[in-house]
């Protein structure tokens, strides 16, 4: 992933740090001294504390260039945003992407324009369901995501997970977390139907597998989605935070040696295999070594991914039985 990152960094900022003309001072910036010409007599003599100046001053600049570029890539929407309309002006010049920064004979080098940033449509509130909704769904449901109800029973299994860690957040902000954990979830159920039901079938063949006397680790090297499956599906040692909170209540429900029953997350559905255990100073500070084989709702990882930012943007429908309830959700849907 980080090989991407810098990949995608390099690949879209190359129009902007071509277009710069590197003999020109950044604003407010004194314009640096001329580099000495250099002649056959210089090509085999030592550097000049002049030229090594200019050289350096040169570096700089170049890497003043890069910063700016990056501040205007996370301005502009972060890097998937970037990617996007890089792709974009590909498909309307291809010429402009293959050689951005190549003036016409006798023009000087342009720079580059400072892309705007996009501008977001309204974000959709959280709203309460109408009368015939709420008949049509199921008993027990407190709200739907894109029409997928979500059950009081989720509900209940997330919060009390939260309030058994204490980790100083109060009552409310506890409930409103498990919402939003919730909503995560059904959002990428919701945007992958057909993905997410091939990719429990998946998980429920490789149980199965597992309960004939497969190997799990050799089971995750055929079958899972994660890279961790070139280690036999390896997570190594992590602790409550920073994970799925789905895949945090699996995993610390486990005792070593334990496998989980098919545990669905915002990524997909995976079988958790707990391996060890360090025991922190406080229940927050436990840690937990766990395998998993992953069965993602798409092969598009970022696809994935993109349903997160399309939840903080209000791009689902998200309705509540009550009132009391809506009044939890997180703060970008109310």
């Amino acid at each position: 992933m980080n090989l991407f990152r810098a990949a995608a960094i390099a690949w879209i900022a190359a129009p902007f740090l071509t277009a710069q003309n590197p003999g020109q001072p950044a604003p407010g910036q004194t314009p640096p001294p001329a580099a000495p010409a250099k002649t056959e007599e210089l090509v085999d003599r030592p550097e000049t504390p002049e030229e090594k100046l200019q050289r350096l001053m040169d570096q700089v600049r170049k890497l003043e260039d890069e910063l700016r570029f990056l501040k205007q890539i996370e301005s502009g929407g972060g890097l998937i945003g970037a990617v996007k309309t890089r792709l974009s002006d590909r498909a309307m010049s291809p010429q402009q992407v293959d050689d951005p920064g190549a003036p016409k004979p006798g023009e000087a080098a342009p720079v580059a324009p400072v892309a705007p940033a996009p501008v977001a449509e309204e974000a959709k509130k959280a709203r309460l369901l109408g009368d015939a909704e709420k008949k049509a769904l199921p008993e027990g449901t407190i709200m739907t995501v894109n029409g997928l109800p979500v059950s009081e029973g989720e509900f209940q299994e997330v919060y009390t997970y939260l309030r058994s860690v204490p980790n100083g957040a109060n009552e409310e902000s506890s409930k409103t977390q498990a919402l939003e954990t919730l909503i995560r979830r059904k959002a990428a159920e919701a945007a992958f139907k057909d993905g997410a039901a091939a990719a429990r079938d998946r998980m429920v063949q490789a149980q199965q597998k597992l309960k004939d006397g497969g190997d799990f680790a050799q089971l995750a090297q055929a079958m899972s989605d994660c890279p961790s499956k070139a280690q036999g599906g390896d997570l190594n040692f992590f602790g409550r935070a920073g994970m799925d909170t789905h895949f945090t209540i699996a995993s610390f429900g486990l005792k070593d040696g334990e496998t989980s029953k098919v545990v669905q997350t915002s990524f997909g559905y995976h079988l958790i295999k707990r391996t060890g255990t360090k025991k922190g100073a406080t229940p927050n500070e436990d840690q937990a070594r766990c395998s998993h084989i992953l069965a993602m709702y798409s092969p598009d990882q970022f696809a994935v991914r993109n349903v997160q930012q399309k939840v903080n943007s209000g791009g689902f429908d998200i309705g509540f039985v009550t009132d009391d309830y809506r009044k939890l959700a997180p703060p970008m849907l109310r």
